[in-house]
C-alpha cells in the first residue's frame, strides 16, 4: 500500500517538472507556481515516509505484544489445567464471552469438556480466557490512540 504511494507521488513529481518545462514558456505566467508545487510534494514525501516508519514500529510493537499475550496466555492455560486436574474439578460449558474470545483469539473449543488447543497445540482449559481478556482490556489503553 505504502510502496504503491511512494511510486504514485514519485511520477505526480516527474509529470508536474515536465510539465512545467513544456508549459512555462507557453503561458508565460502561470496560475499556480510549479515550484511550489513540487516542494509541496516534497514535504508530502517527507511526511509519507515518517508515516511507513510510525507504521512499521507500530507494528513491531504489536507483534511483540501478542507474542507477550500468547506467551503469558501458554503459561497461565497450563496452571489452569494443572490446578483442574489436581482438584478433580468438572468444567461447566463456555459462556457467550468465553467462546467470543476463544474465537477472537484463533483457539479451537472442544464444547463438550470446554477443552481448547492454544496456538502450540498443547491442551488447555477456556477459564483463563477471562484472564485473558482482562489483560488486553487493561493494555489495549496503548494501542487506541
Amino acid at each position: 500500500m505504502f510502496q504503491k504511494a511512494e511510486a504514485d507521488m514519485e511520477y505526480m513529481e516527474k509529470r508536474l517538472r515536465l510539465e512545467f518545462l513544456t508549459s512555462a514558456p507557453e503561458n508565460g505566467a502561470a496560475e499556480e507556481n510549479p515550484v511550489k508545487l513540487l516542494e509541496n510534494l516534497s514535504a508530502i514525501k517527507v511526511r509519507h515516509a515518517a508515516l511507513c516508519t510510525q507504521v512499521q514500529e507500530i507494528a513491531a510493537e504489536q507483534k511483540q505484544s501478542m507474542d507477550s499475550i500468547r506467551a503469558h496466555l501458554d503459561t497461565t492455560v497450563q496452571l489452569v489445567q494443572q490446578l483442574q486436574q489436581t482438584a478433580d474439578v468438572e468444567i461447566p460449558p463456555l459462556t457467550k464471552m468465553e467462546q467470543e474470545s476463544a474465537d477472537f483469539l484463533g483457539l479451537s473449543v472442544n464444547q463438550n469438556t470446554a477443552e481448547v488447543r492454544s496456538f502450540r497445540g498443547t491442551p488447555s482449559y477456556v477459564h483463563c480466557f477471562l484472564i485473558v481478556q482482562f489483560y488486553v482490556s487493561c493494555h489495549s489503553e496503548k494501542y487506541k490512540a
